[in-house]
């Protein structure tokens, strides 16, 4: 059973078996919390710690707009 905990900043994913004390999982970084971020760029996404790296401010004032779907 995959079980996610799905933050407005960060998510993190436990695996449980049974019998098994549950593990956390840990992403392609070796960390266990996700930021919770999706970064397009032309036909290109990035999700996570890969898209963190991405954002950067844009706009010629240093302003960055974030727009949050529900």
């Amino acid at each position: 059973l995959l079980a996610i905990d799905y933050g407005t900043d960060a998510f993190k994913a436990a695996l449980v078996k049974p019998g098994v004390p549950f593990d956390v999982l840990i992403n392609t970084d070796s960390k266990r919390k996700t930021p919770s971020l999706v970064a397009l760029r032309g036909e290109d996404r990035s999700f996570g710690g890969e898209a963190s790296n991405l954002v950067r401010p844009s706009h010629p004032s240093g302003m960055m707009t974030m727009t949050m779907h529900n």
